[in-house]
């Protein structure tokens, strides 16, 4: 059974992905703020940056934008989700100033 793994395996093995507009400004800030560690940094030929960041043993990601692939900053939206008592998430959120529509 070499390929199959017991679903407690992965119970704690998130990493959460932070898109930004300036993905080596972020990376800076965090390690000046946290203390993060970089990891490991992957640049493409156009020069948008992935990395991989530690804070002690929680490990993220920082990504420039890929409007190409919908990733983009808070930057062209702001949004966010509330429960209500029912069960039903609502995503409230909206354009900022100069943006353009909600897809950009």
């Amino acid at each position: 059974m070499g390929i199959l793994r017991r679903v407690d395996e992965f119970a704690t093995s998130i990493t959460p992905v932070l898109t930004v507009g300036d993905a080596r400004r972020a990376i800076a800030f965090y390690a000046a703020a946290f203390g993060a560690a970089e990891v490991s940094r992957t640049t493409s030929p156009a020069g948008n940056v992935v990395a991989e960041l530690a804070i002690g043993e929680a490990r993220f990601r920082v990504a420039d934008e890929a409007p190409d692939a919908g990733n983009l900053s808070p930057d062209g939206l702001r949004q966010g989700r509330i429960a209500d008592p029912f069960g039903h998430h609502w995503l409230i959120g909206r354009p900022l100033s100069g943006s353009g529509d909600w897809a950009r």
